[in-house]
């Protein structure tokens, strides 16, 4: 949030007036106001770990979506290569320099990937290349959603999808896209059309219509 300011106070005046940063639960936070679009960035929802979360999650951008608003976000195509990983060996990457100190760092991840709960965990592992050697580690958990359970789960929270595509150019989800970007919107609700019956009619003969 602090970073966030400091990029915040360099922006345009009007747009920095508009700018407000909280900090907050996306499951519960309400703050009795709506708008024609709400993101959740950079794989947000895969911190929701349950069923319920998710739902939470959306029943609160519903709460903050103007009539006709959308709901943006995106996660990552689960891909059944990486979630078959050996949970027993270190996949080396490549080295880095760590924004806070300036020194270079060699990289490893280690990952495994319980199928039950869908969530996969990754140990980020960091070791600076000269003296003092210094270790950084980094525990991540990222729950997997596969496309068609997102279908069902954005229906569960009265939501549909308007859009899917495989990249933030708008390229078509296919098993090699990376991530899967979403826009959905609340869903109407649809209104039962009342029958009516003649004002001679029985319930029984009503029943029978109805069968």
């Amino acid at each position: 949030l602090a970073a966030a300011r400091r990029r915040a106070a360099q922006l345009e005046p009007a747009a920095r007036a508009r700018t407000r940063f909280l900090l907050g639960d996306l499951t519960r936070v309400r703050l009795r106001r709506r708008f024609p679009l709400v993101i959740a960035p950079f794989n947000v929802f895969m911190h929701l770990y349950t069923r319920s979360e998710f739902l939470a999650a959306l029943a609160t951008a519903r709460a903050h979506l103007a009539r006709g608003g959308d709901l943006a976000f995106d996660v990552r195509m689960p891909q059944p290569a990486e979630l078959a990983r050996d949970p027993e060996r270190w996949y080396p990457a490549r080295p880095y320099v760590h924004p806070a100190d300036g020194r270079r760092y060699s990289y490893r991840e280690a990952f495994r990937y319980d199928p039950v709960t869908q969530i996969q965990t990754i140990k980020m592992e960091s070791r600076a290349l000269a003296p003092p050697r210094r270790r950084r580690s980094v525990l991540l958990a990222h729950r997997q959603y596969f496309p068609v359970e997102l279908e069902a789960l954005l229906a569960a929270g009265g939501f549909s999808i308007a859009a899917r595509c495989g990249d933030f150019f708008g390229a078509p989800l296919t098993a090699e896209s990376e991530s899967q970007i979403l826009l959905a919107t609340p869903a109407r609700r649809r209104r039962r059309k009342a029958t009516a019956y003649p004002a001679n009619q029985s319930p029984s003969e009503r029943n029978g219509r109805a069968r």
